[in-house]
């Protein structure tokens, strides 16, 4: 059941991070981009 969770909350996270690039300017992908 963890293992499960885990997923769903790396895949959230991966969906957030990938929103924030599109929404934030150009010059700052490449900080969130390392993480």
């Amino acid at each position: 059941m963890r293992d499960s969770k885990l997923i769903i909350v790396a895949t959230l996270v991966a969906l957030s991070n990938t929103g924030f690039a599109q929404t934030e300017p150009p010059s700052v992908p490449g900080t969130r981009h390392g993480a």
